[in-house]
C-alpha cells in the first residue's frame, strides 16, 4: 500500500477513463442497434420482436461482456504499472495494453481466472443474500457479509493481478532497469 502513496489522482483518472470507455461501448453496442432497428421494433408482433432481440442482442451482450472483462484486466494491470513504475496515466494504460497484447495466451488464462472469481463471488453473494432474506432478522447481517465478501474479493484480485503483472513481464522499480522507477526529482 505504501507504493501507491501520492497516486490517487492518477488511479482515479484511469478509473474515469475506463468508465467512459465502458459507457461509450454500451451506447454503441446497445443504443445504435435500437436506433437502427427502431422501425422493426415499433411494428410487428411480439414474436418478431423476441426473435429480433435474440438475433441482435445476445451476440452483442457476449461482445460487451468480453470487452468489459478485457477492460477489467487492463484496469488492474494499469494500476500496477502506475504504482510500480510511477508512470503517468496514459503511459500506464499503454504499458498494460502492451502486456495484454504481447502475452495473449497468458492473458486469456488470466481472464478465465478472473471470470471464475467473479462468478464464484457473485453466486456466493447471491446465496448469502437469499439465505438471509428468508429470515428477515438476518437481512442486515447478510448485507454486511456481502460487503466483507466483496472486500475479500478485491484484495484477492489485487494480489492475483500483482502476480500476473510480474509474470507477464511488468518491470518494477526493484528490477534496476534503466528508465523504470521514480525520477531523481521524486527520489
Amino acid at each position: 500500500w505504501a507504493k501507491g502513496h501520492g497516486m490517487s489522482w492518477s488511479s482515479f483518472g484511469i478509473s474515469v477513463l475506463l468508465g467512459v470507455m465502458r459507457i461509450i461501448a454500451i451506447l454503441l453496442l446497445v443504443g445504435a442497434p435500437v436506433l437502427f432497428f427502431q422501425g422493426f421494433l415499433t411494428a410487428g408482433s411480439i414474436e418478431d420482436k423476441s426473435a429480433l432481440f435474440a438475433v441482435i442482442y445476445i451476440p452483442l451482450a457476449g461482445v460487451l461482456i468480453l470487452y468489459f472483462l478485457i477492460l477489467g484486466a487492463l484496469h488492474q494491470l494499469a494500476l500496477h504499472s502506475l504504482v510500480e513504475n510511477r508512470r503517468g496515466m496514459t503511459s500506464a494504460l499503454r504499458h498494460a495494453w502492451r502486456l495484454l497484447r504481447v502475452n495473449t495466451p497468458i492473458s486469456v488464462s488470466y481472464l478465465l481466472v478472473e471470470i471464475s472469481c467473479v462468478l464464484v463471488i457473485s453466486l456466493t453473494a447471491l446465496a448469502v443474500g437469499l439465505s438471509t432474506a428468508i429470515v428477515c432478522i438476518l437481512a442486515p447481517l447478510g448485507f454486511l457479509t456481502i460487503l466483507a465478501l466483496q472486500g475479500f474479493a478485491g484484495v484477492l484480485r489485487a494480489a492475483f493481478w500483482a502476480r500476473a503483472y510480474r509474470h507477464m513481464g511488468g518491470a518494477t522499480s526493484g528490477d534496476a532497469l534503466g528508465g523504470v522507477g521514480p525520477s531523481p526529482s521524486q527520489g
